[in-house]
């Protein structure tokens, strides 16, 4: 169980100016950080963990969960209360490691009470020698630089079965919200939670509106001054089980979010002036708007977004307001860098300059549909886009992203669920993103060749993958960080799995035709001992090996959530043997077909003269699937798995041989198990 957040869409973390302690505190520095110690503020209910029951739930045992907001004040107060008990030895190192993380750039960490509970005896633990502050920075490994520090409490001379009971305060809110309070809060975890208390102090004189997700319970409702106070109170909150797998905008577990924005047009309203265009004084800038002008439309916002993917580094410092306030183009030129924000005023900037029509629009990596579940706000965003509207088509572009190539019907597009579009005169809700009509469902072709001049000698292996719209994107991503050398090696290394025998006759070589948005990738083996004789048969195995990436099995597959599915994407692998001489085949020609609203899937043997021809073709029309259709999934991979791996007897005939008729083939098919594509 996380205690500090669940799966809260990062409402709470960006929930933030600094204040001055609180009466009769104490102020503590950290590593050149600093933080209070003072009693729980007057405006917080006491509130009392249940009875320890018996030691049966887990390693450890949440017995309160205890969270209070003021929003009645001018900088939030947010108040989190926990007592916890160690069951066993993991459980005790869960419970006498504590972090808390928060802003210094514009809140505050106020420790209350850290206690340890032992045979009724309370032991106090607060101790400042014991608290350290570290700047952690989590999103480092992808360029971004948050400021936000993590508060790490080591608890002395704990014991299994000691009951920890601390809490806290984080004071303040992020000035780009201005005096705006929204907040999301999971009601279920992983583990149960004997008593789980939820008290919000809304703003004075404002109506909160509440988004709940599988949570029933209806808040009691009193007054506090000029405001409303909303409690819930729940005992014996059930643990929920996590089945993995889901799509990005389903939640496993119950949660609520709570917003004084009265609608989205209010959010909408919020950001406009953030994301203001800007004059264009930068002569960089200014020569590209004037390129900009003497081309096609089209063909403009093409080479602007390339600008903006390619010209501009990617580095996000998120610090204090830039959390959500972008920098202007011209500082942006300047410093070369920039983050999702940046880089699409940037984008949008330049196209409005020449009369294009652009939008900035917030959607969610981390949720993508899952925003129009919480209650409007900010805090379910976190990346931004450009919607271009041009000849009646809405593009949905990246600038953040890179490799990508072709025009704007053959880009490679990634469906981000809902969006939020800022400034456009009619679009004041959330909308549906999609992938454009014109742009095609993604592909990966793969065609194999095998040439077997002669039974007994060497067989001689041609492949040729080609991938469109965002594959090819991840192709080119690919391959910008290897050497042709080291990719051939990967393929090579890969071929050896199926085929020991296998050798590289060249290097695998590429073709990227960035007009078309196509990466084609070509490969040339030979195999020796493709055929292992025994008597007179000889017996080989091939397998279309890049199906089976995208059938992997669920970790659960009775399922009571929906699956995420890879689409939309089609994958086809052709392969085709030509043998020395003609064939008669012994089994009829197999042929498969399975479909439904999910996926479309057809396999078919053709034998022709001296070529046998195996044609599989996958297409996944949808991002995910509801648990009742998961059946259908396991179907789709047995049904691959058994005509994914072929394996051939050819049994030759002397009289036949004699006459040159040709040799007499059968064919029975295995199932293959944890075999993918290269990656």
């Amino acid at each position: 169980m996380n205690r500090f957040s669940g799966r809260l869409y990062g409402l709470i973390a960006t929930l933030s100016v600094m204040l001055a302690c609180q009466a009769n505190g104490q102020t503590f520095k950290s590593n050149g950080y600093a933080y209070d110690i003072s009693a729980a503020p007057k405006w917080v209910e006491s509130v009392q963990a249940p009875a320890a029951p018996g030691h049966d739930n887990g390693a450890v045992e949440y017995l309160l969960v205890d969270r209070q907001t003021s929003a009645a004040t001018r900088s939030p107060q947010y108040f989190y209360h926990f007592v916890e008990r160690a069951n066993n030895l993991d459980g005790l190192e869960e419970i006498s490691h504590l972090k808390v993380t928060f802003n210094p750039d514009f809140q505050q960490l106020i420790w209350h009470k850290l206690n340890v509970i032992r045979d009724g005896k309370v032991i106090d633990r607060l101790d400042p020698q014991s608290i350290t502050l570290i700047r952690e920075e989590t999103e480092l490994n992808q360029e971004m630089f948050s400021g936000y520090v993590t508060s790490v409490v080591f608890v002395k001379g704990t014991r299994v079965g000691d009951v920890v009971d601390f809490s806290y305060s984080i004071v303040g809110r992020n000035p780009v919200f201005g005096d705006h309070y929204f907040q999301g809060l999971s009601m279920s975890w992983q583990a149960p939670v004997h008593r789980l208390y939820t008290r919000v102090i809304a703003p004075p004189n404002r109506e909160l509106r509440i988004s709940a997700v599988k949570y029933d319970a209806q808040p009691t409702i009193s007054a506090y001054g000029k405001s409303k106070v909303y409690v819930w109170d729940d005992a014996n909150v059930a643990a929920y089980y996590n089945e993995g797998n889901y799509p990005l905008d389903y939640e496993p577990g119950s949660f609520i979010s709570l917003t004084d924005f009265p609608d989205w047009d209010g959010v909408i309203r919020w950001a406009e002036p953030l994301y203001a265009v800007r004059p264009i004084k930068s002569k960089e800038l200014r020569d590209l708007r004037d390129e900009l002008k003497s081309m096609p439309k089209e063909q403009a916002v093409i080479t602007a977004l390339q600008f903006a993917q390619e010209q501009i580094r990617y580095l996000g410092i998120e610090l204090g307001q830039n959390s959500h306030l972008p920098r202007a183009p011209d500082m942006v030129i300047e410093n070369r860098y920039g983050d999702c924000k940046d880089k699409t005023l940037l984008l949008v900037s330049l196209l409005r300059s020449i009369g294009i029509d652009a939008y900035p629009a917030l959607v969610s990596w981390e949720i993508a549909s899952g925003v129009d579940k919480i209650a409007p706000s900010p805090g379910g965003f976190d990346h931004v886009i450009t919607l271009v509207e041009l000849d009646g088509q809405r593009y949905w572009l990246d600038p953040t992203r890179r490799y990508q190539k072709g025009s704007l019907n053959t880009l490679g597009y990634y469906d981000y669920g809902k969006a939020l579009i800022i400034g456009h005169p009619s679009e004041r809700e959330l909308v549906k993103v999609g992938l454009p009509e014109v742009a095609g469902v993604p592909s990966m072709i793969t065609r194999e060749r095998f040439k077997v001049i002669d039974y007994s000698a060497p067989v001689e292996h041609f492949i040729t993958t080609e991938y469109t719209g965002i594959e090819a994107d991840r192709m080119r991503q690919r391959l910008a960080n290897k050497s042709i050398r080291e990719f051939s090696q990967d393929m090579l290394n890969y071929m050896q799995k199926l085929y020991p025998g296998a050798e590289q006759l060249e290097p695998v070589q590429i073709t990227d035709d960035g007009a078309n948005n196509r990466f084609i990738i070509d490969e040339h083996y030979r195999i020796n001992d493709f055929y292992a004789p025994v008597d007179n048969v000889q017996a080989t195995r091939f397998y279309a090996y890049s199906l089976f990436e995208y059938v992997k099995s669920p970790a659960v597959t009775r399922r009571s959530g929906p699956l995420t599915l890879p689409g939309p994407i089609r994958v086809v692998h052709d392969i085709s043997l030509e043998y020395p001489s003609s064939l008669k085949f012994t089994d009829q020609a197999a042929k498969v077909s399975q479909s439904n609203d999910y996926f479309n899937y057809f396999y078919q043997e053709d034998y022709l003269g001296r070529t046998l021809n195996l044609h599989h073709e996958l297409e996944f029309k949808r991002a995910a699937m509801p648990a009742e259709a998961t059946q259908s999934f396991l179907d789709l991979k047995k049904q691959i798995n058994n005509s994914g791996e072929h394996y051939y007897q050819v049994t030759r005939n002397e009289e036949t041989d004699k006459s040159r008729f040709g040799d007499f083939i059968s064919s029975i098919q295995s199932v293959v198990y944890g075999l993918e594509a290269p990656q």
